[in-house]
């Protein structure tokens, strides 16, 4: 088995490891380790960015937020688009989405 893989990088042998039936019959565990490996995170960057954030949004002065103003500040920062992508948005379209959600007034008050 190492002769086979020796000089493939980690991802084309793991394709051609998890595609192989002889393989899975035969080493089954490895099969499973594999796997294994490639779900897992390969840096901590993300989680390391998210508590940055985090520390950014819980403030001193903002000792008092609830949870879910802390969940709905992380997901505003995290998954804002560029502001490059900015020119691209539809804001007519978003303002009638966000209008017909719930009754408002507009200027008028209501009878």
């Amino acid at each position: 088995m190492f002769d086979k893989f020796q000089s493939l990088k980690f991802s084309a042998m793991a394709e051609r490891a998890l595609n192989s039936t002889d393989l899975l019959l035969v080493y089954p565990n490895v099969c499973k380790l594999i796997r294994v490996c490639l779900i897992l995170p390969v840096s901590s960057a993300d989680c390391e960015r998210g508590f940055s954030r985090y520390n950014l949004i819980k403030i001193k002065q903002r000792n008092r937020l609830y949870v879910s103003t802390v969940n709905t500040l992380m997901m505003m920062t995290v998954d804002t688009p560029d502001i490059s992508d900015m020119n691209q948005f539809n804001f007519g379209r978003a303002f009638d989405v966000w209008a017909v959600s719930k009754a408002r007034r507009f200027g008028n008050k209501a009878k």
